[in-house]
This record gives structure tokens, C-alpha cells and sequence, in this order.
């Protein structure tokens, strides 16, 4: 069964595919992430946190008002996976471990934004 992904940032080492795929990416609101969890759970979707970072996990679950877990782990999607991230769109300082209090900033500044993204290797 397809899982629920929830990450910090995306990259196309999270595809083992190679040659043509689908990736369905579109901008979110929080209600619409909270209803795409609470569909994944009814669905009995595993629900997974790929979420690096504490402080990262902590503002995602303010902002979902789920829990959240900190869990660094490697990625790797499959055919009809989703994921919900939170995806910074500034370039940061090297080395630069934000806090919960910055990332709530750039949050409310616009420059973390919540993406959707479905991959599928179907083609019509």
C-alpha cells in the first residue's frame, strides 16, 4: 500500500526510478495537509516522518496539530507514494541548524512553504 511521507525538504535521490515518472507537486495550505493526513490514516496508509531535524518535527506538529516525530532516515519513494513537505525556499547559511522560533519565521514569511507531491510511474 502507498504511504503518507512526511519530510523537510525533497531530493531526487528519494527516486529509484530512472527514465519517465510522474511528480504531481502542488502548494498547500495547512487545512488541506491536515486533510490529506487524516485521509491517509482512514485509508490506513502508513504515515511516515523522514523529518531530520527536531526542531523541524516540533513546528510541524504545531502547524498540523498531530505529533510529529524527529526521525532521520533515508527515503526512497515508490509508485503511488505521497508526502506532505515542508520545504524551505531560501538558500540558508552553511551550516546553519535553525530553531523552532526561525523556522516559524521564514514559515510566516513565505519562505518554508508546505508542498504535496504523488509519485507515479503510470502513464496514460
Amino acid at each position: 500500500m502507498p504511504r503518507l511521507y512526511i519530510l523537510s525538504a525533497f531530493s531526487l535521490s528519494m527516486i529509484p526510478y530512472r527514465g519517465w515518472i510522474h511528480l504531481f507537486i502542488k502548494d498547500l495550505k495547512v487545512e488541506e495537509a491536515k486533510k490529506i493526513m487524516d485521509e491517509a490514516i482512514i485509508k490506513g496508509k502508513q504515515v511516515v516522518s523522514a523529518v531530520g531535524h527536531p526542531a523541524t518535527a516540533q513546528m510541524l506538529s504545531d502547524l498540523l496539530g498531530r505529533k510529529i516525530e524527529a526521525n532521520r532516515v533515508q527515503v526512497e519513494l515508490e509508485d503511488k507514494d505521497e508526502a506532505i513537505i515542508a520545504q524551505v525556499m531560501t538558500r540558508l547559511p552553511e551550516g546553519k541548524v535553525l530553531t523552532r522560533d526561525e523556522l516559524q519565521k521564514l514559515y510566516d514569511e513565505g519562505k518554508i512553504k508546505l508542498l504535496y507531491l504523488q509519485l507515479s510511474t503510470t502513464f496514460w
